[in-house]
């Protein structure tokens, strides 16, 4: 977004920590992720820009499990006749030949 300020790169370790909290809460598989670098460029921050940095994330995680339960809650969503529908008339069986009946002598 130009001109807004809001630059990709600086929301990088954010977006990875809250992958991993979605990933977690999902069950999916988590032991590729390592935090190492994320680590180390938040060792020297003051408390209030570490706190800033989880709420990023938290808030990043919420809103990621919104979306995807939102998703799943769509899918589960059946198409139920309504209570005042006209059910469609049954096929008319086709009437036998006489002939077929009557056994053979």
């Amino acid at each position: 977004m130009v001109g807004s300020g809001y630059y990709r790169q600086a929301y990088a370790a954010q977006a990875y920590c809250a992958a991993y909290a979605a990933a977690q809460k999902f069950g999916l598989d988590t032991s590729a992720f390592h935090f190492d670098k994320v680590c180390q460029s938040y060792a020297e921050r003051s408390a209030d820009d570490k706190r800033g940095f989880i709420g990023d994330v938290k808030r990043a995680a919420y809103s990621i499990n919104r979306d995807v339960q939102r998703s799943f809650r769509d899918l589960e969503q059946t198409i139920q006749p309504d209570e005042f529908s006209v059910a469609a008339p049954k096929p008319a069986k086709a009437a036998k030949a006489k002939a077929e009946k009557e056994p053979e002598r």
